[in-house]
């Protein structure tokens, strides 16, 4: 289809992103030349030695050393061949549609592709993402055609209108007009693979060399200690190769997005570009509240029939000035040069520069872009959660329990400030009880010290995170797995420095936590004194007191396993995913088995900490004896999640007896 429309006026090819796409270029060429030259200058030094060393083999022990010295550097050029016989996954987790049923859609496409000039995509896609995505037809077939691939999340197709799809398609199609730089963006992917595979990864002739050096035979030790020397040495020079190759693809990354930005300003307007990143934010802020009510219900094997849909109703609740706060918020600084998108800041900047009003206006709701959307978005749905039909709760259901749960758990917010989850926990065990002549102040501390636990709250939550991802990132190294760097967004490092930033974030963490009990003890005794006048309620609402109180107090005395099980859910999870690719790899299963026997140690901790009731509760369903990892992470995962919901419903019990104490004692 031609479009009637103007074309839009050219999109200028920056020097910055001719000079990023020039040394990614150069990097794709270079980095394999520079790996040729470091094999070839090894395997130049095991032939030197194979002549030279012969001087050396005059008696026994010069023949010794020079053998376990060639053995060595031959085990040191296969090390460096090896990465090459593993093959990445190419298939990507979405499902092509055909543009012929949706002929909304494909009028759309066709006519930004017109009016961009850019190919239109050889294929569509969707799937459960809150984004849109441009990549080659096929990873390798691709680098050879002019085809390409648009994929477009289904969530956000939910909460979006026709003006914001025409920009989102129009950036992805701006990445068609990148046919090189996409190219080579691809090339150095795959380079990183094989890179990082050769770095990170770690397999049974690493356990093999590091199991002889210790060996009887003193050549069998020699040969060892000279190859993991070897090895090291080269680990060592293709990190640093490693290192470059990323650092010069996300400075690509952020050019290429910058200039695809271009595109979708000048189809869709400036205006429709600054409304996009409130959209993401809400829409981010909507699917994080969808995916908690997911993982929530799936402790008891349900699943919501429309992700999408449950997406959009929650993106929908957030207030618009809320929306436009979260995208203030999200802005992010770039740091050590890894992020592959640029900061929304500087984005925002050069389309307020551009001023463009756009060439097209879309009316109406995204969602009827797509013949029958509701139907592609339940059966994405099921194929997501990979569910049957039997398992899924349709969305209204969803969202009405949800509101039932947020009005009992209003009091909790209104009385603890911070909304207490996952490790943090209020530790009333040992609280004396304060005299009727305290307890005005102890209600007007109580308040004041209520207003500064929620950003507290957030900088413990944000330290887990951090802990569980350097945890994540750790355990990958030490089971041989290569580490996505863009994607964790760290600086590269070997396992040694990774153990270290671990324990860094763990000391973090836990002394954020301990400053978050320091700062909440008003809020604390505030509850132990309202429990020591829960005499003044009726009595059925003491008795209720009494039985959600101590139950906390139960819970509270399994607080610190149920930390250690939820990091060790964490990593087995991350591990788990990899089990099949690495099923005849030694140290990664050493590694996997390792980690479930932690997993087994702290779960029996929780359950020995656990009173019968609560056991019963969290653990409805028996262990599946041939479950393995998977059933383990089901059963101990679900029962983290009914423990927490537990605590969150006991919390805003226990805030609205308390404020019934505190009115009846006024």
């Amino acid at each position: 289809m031609v479009s009637t429309l103007p074309m839009i006026r050219p999109v200028p090819v920056t020097a910055s992103y001719r000079s990023s796409v020039a040394f990614a270029a150069l990097a794709m060429l270079a980095a394999p030349l520079l790996y040729a030259g470091f094999v070839a200058a090894v395997a130049a030094a095991v032939l030197l030695w194979g002549f030279l060393g012969l001087a050396f083999a005059g008696h026994m022990l010069g023949l010794m050393i020079y053998l376990a010295v060639l053995a060595a550097g031959l085990t040191v050029l296969l090390f460096l061949g090896k990465a090459f016989f593993s093959w990445p996954k190419m298939e990507g987790n979405y499902k092509p549609i055909a543009l012929a049923d949706h002929p909304a859609l494909a009028r759309l496409i066709a006519r930004v592709c017109a009016e961009t000039g850019a190919p239109e995509p050889a294929a569509v896609a969707v799937d459960m993402s809150l984004n849109g995505a441009a990549s080659l037809i096929h990873p390798i077939r691709g680098l050879f055609t002019n085809q390409y691939c648009l994929v477009l999340g289904l969530p956000l197709v939910a909460i979006s209108d026709q003006q914001h799809m025409a920009h989102l398609i129009a950036h992805e199609v701006g990445h068609f007009s990148q046919g090189g730089a996409m190219r080579v963006r691809q090339l150095i992917h795959w380079g990183q693979y094989y890179l990082s595979q050769l770095v990170d990864g770690r397999d049974k002739w690493d356990v093999w060399l590091a199991s002889q050096s210790d060996g009887t035979a003193y050549i069998v030790r020699l040969f060892a200690w000279a190859a993991a020397m070897g090895i090291w040495l080269s680990r060592r020079v293709l990190a640093l190769l490693l290192r470059g190759t990323l650092l010069i693809n996300a400075r690509m990354s952020r050019e290429m997005e910058f200039h695809a930005d271009l595109y979708a300003i000048r189809v869709a307007g400036s205006d429709a570009f600054a409304e996009s990143v409130v959209t993401f934010a809400g829409g981010n802020a909507a699917i994080q509240k969808a995916m908690q009510i997911c993982h929530r219900i799936s402790a008891d094997g349900r699943y919501p029939d429309d992700l999408a849909a449950l997406t959009a109703a929650y993106f929908h609740r957030i207030p618009e000035a809320d929306k436009k706060e979260l995208a203030r918020q999200s802005r992010y600084t770039i740091g050590l040069g890894y992020d592959s998108h640029p900061d929304d800041t500087d984005r925002l900047e050069r389309s307020d520069r551009e001023h463009d009003p756009g060439v097209l206006h879309e009316a109406g709701e995204a969602r009827d872009l797509f013949t029958n959307f509701p139907e592609l978005c339940r059966t994405e749905t099921r194929r997501f959660f990979e569910v049957e039909a039997r398992e899924i709760v349709p969305v209204a259901i969803l969202i009405d329990e949800d509101q039932r749960r947020d009005a009992q758990d209003g009091a909790r917010i209104d009385f603890f400030g911070a909304v207490y989850d996952g490790p943090v926990w209020l530790r009333i065990d040992h609280l004396e009880p304060v005299s009727d002549a305290e307890w005005p102040g102890i209600i007007r501390a109580g308040d004041d010290a209520r207003a500064a636990t929620l950003p507290a709250f957030h900088e413990i939550v944000s330290g887990y995170g951090k802990l569980v991802v350097a945890t994540v990132v750790l355990r990958r190294l030490d089971a041989g797995l290569p580490v996505d760097w863009m994607r964790v967004e760290l600086e590269p490092c070997n396992v040694e420095t990774a153990r270290e930033r671990m324990f860094t974030r763990e000391r973090e963490y836990w002394a954020r936590v301990a400053a978050f009990h320091d700062a909440v003890l008003p809020v604390r005794q505030r509850l132990v004194a309202a429990w020591a006048r829960r005499t003044r309620l009726p009595a059925a609402r003491q008795t209720l007191f009494e039985e959600h109180y101590n139950g906390l107090r139960a819970m509270e005395a399994a607080d610190e396993p149920t930390t250690q099980l939820a990091l060790d859910l964490a990593v087995l999870g991350d591990l788990g995913a990899s089990i099949n690719e690495y099923l005849h790899s030694q140290s990664f299963m050493l590694n996997i088995q390792t980690e479930f026997e932690a997993a087994v140690r702290h779960a029996g901790q929780l359950e020995e900490a656990l009173t019968p009731e609560l056991l019963a509760f969290a653990r409805p369903e028996p262990m599946d004896a041939n479950g393995g990892v998977y059933g383990y992470l089901n059963t101990y995962g679900g029962a983290l999640v009914r423990m927490r919901d537990l605590r969150l419903r006991r919390m805003g019990q226990l805030a609205e007896l308390a404020l019934e104490v505190e009115r009846c004692a006024s």
